[in-house]
C-alpha cells in the first residue's frame, strides 16, 4: 500500500510539472494562435504480459498430471477398470486490456504541437473451472473427484504518464492527419489469484459417501517500474468550432525488468505468507507415472531454485478514440 502511494504521488508531480511547463508557453505565445485543448480517449491494446501467461500453461500442465496421467497410470496397471473426466472451462492466458488517457495538449501556430497526458491500462482474464474425474471399479462402484476454481484470474494494471511531440497536417477543410511520438515512465502490477475447493466421493448403485473435502486460495501480487515510448498517427475531424472526434492508432512498447510483492497461500487450517522479487522459476515433478517440467512466475522465495527473471512485456498494436475540446 505504501510503495503504491509513493508510485501516485510520484506520477501527480510528473503530471503538474509537465502542467506548469506548458503554461508559460501558452502564455508567451498568446497573441500567436496558440490554443490550448483537453483531450478525453479510451480503446483497447493488443499485448502479451510475457512471463505472467507462464502460469496458464504450468497449471495445466500440473492438473494433467496429477489427474489425467494418473488415472491412465491406474488403468494400465489393472487398478480401475477406467475412467473418464468432464471439464468445464478453461484457464485463458491475457491478450489484452482496455485504457483510458486524458491529455492537455499545447497546440503551436504551425504543425508542431506538444501534450502532458496519464494512461491508465488494465488487462485480465477471469474464469471458473470445473474438472470431475470419475473411477469405474466394478460392481457399479466408483471413486469420484472434483476440482473447482471460482475464480482463477491473472491481471495486468499500469499507469503511464507521458510526454508527447505531434505533427499535423490538415488534409481537407474538417479533417487532419498527425504523426507522435511520446515518451514516459512506466508504473505496472500484476496480480495472480487462484480459489479452489476439492471433493472426494465414493459412489454405488445404493450409497453416496463424502469421504474428503478441502478448499484453499493462493495469490501474489507485485509492482514494479520501466519505461514506455509509443508512435503512432490519428485523424482528426471538426465537428464545430471547439470540438473534434479523433481515430489514433500506434504501436507501444513498455518493459518493467524488476518486480516485487507479496503472496500468500491458504489451505485447511494453515496459512503462508511471503514477500519477495518475481522470478521465474523451472520445477521438474517426478512421479511413478510420469516426469512434468514446467516454468511459472512467482514471489515465492525457495532455497536452491532454478529461478531466472521476471519481465513484464506491456507491449502492443493499439487503437484509442475520443474527443478534443478547445479551451
Amino acid at each position: 500500500m505504501i510503495e503504491r502511494r509513493r508510485s501516485c504521488d510520484r506520477i501527480a508531480v510528473l503530471f503538474v510539472s509537465l502542467a506548469a511547463l506548458i503554461a508559460p508557453s501558452l502564455q508567451a505565445r498568446g497573441g500567436k494562435r496558440c490554443s490550448l485543448r483537453l483531450e478525453l480517449g479510451g480503446g483497447w491494446q493488443f499485448l502479451d504480459p510475457g512471463d505472467l501467461n507462464q502460469a496458464v500453461a504450468a497449471d495445466d500442465q500440473l492438473q494433467d498430471l496429477q489427474y489425467e496421467r494418473y488415472l491412465a497410470h491406474l488403468q494400465d496397471a489393472g487398478s480401475i477398470r477406467s475412467w473418464n473426466a468432464r471439464l468445464e472451462g478453461r484457464r485463458r492466458p491475457v491478450r489484452g486490456g482496455a485504457m483510458f488517457e486524458p491529455r492537455l495538449r499545447l497546440d503551436f501556430a504551425g504543425p508542431l504541437s506538444v501534450s502532458a497526458g496519464l494512461r491508465v491500462m488494465e488487462a485480465g482474464r477471469s474464469c471458473e473451472l470445473l474438472s470431475e474425474y470419475t473411477r469405474e471399479l466394478g460392481g457399479g462402484d466408483q471413486d469420484v473427484e472434483t476440482l473447482s476454481y471460482s475464480p482463477y484470474r491473472l491481471s495486468v494494471r499500469g499507469w503511464w504518464p507521458s510526454i508527447a511531440v505531434h505533427f499535423r497536417r490538415r488534409l481537407v477543410r474538417h479533417f487532419v492527419a498527425e504523426a507522435h511520438a511520446a515518451l514516459g515512465p512506466l508504473f505496472a502490477s500484476v496480480r495472480y489469484r487462484a480459489a479452489w475447493t476439492y471433493a472426494w466421493d465414493m459412489r454405488g448403485p445404493d450409497y453416496s459417501w463424502p469421504v474428503f473435502r478441502s478448499e484453499g486460495e493462493r495469490e501474489e501480487k507485485g509492482s514494479g517500474t520501466g519505461v514506455g515510448v509509443e508512435l503512432g498517427g490519428r485523424f482528426e475531424r471538426a465537428l464545430n468550432r471547439r470540438l473534434a472526434l479523433f481515430l489514433a492508432a500506434g504501436y507501444y512498447g513498455g518493459r518493467v525488468n524488476s518486480l516485487s510483492g507479496t503472496g500468500r497461500e491458504e489451505r485447511a487450517a494453515s496459512t503462508w505468507t511471503w514477500s519477495g522479487k518475481w522470478l521465474t522459476r523451472q520445477e521438474t515433478v517426478i512421479t511413478p507415472w510420469g516426469t512434468l517440467s514446467r516454468r511459472f512466475p512467482t514471489c515465492r522465495p525457495q532455497e536452491g531454485a532454478s529461478d531466472s527473471p521476471f519481465r513484464l512485456d506491456l507491449s502492443g498494436w493499439l487503437l484509442r478514440i475520443g474527443l478534443s475540446l478547445k479551451l
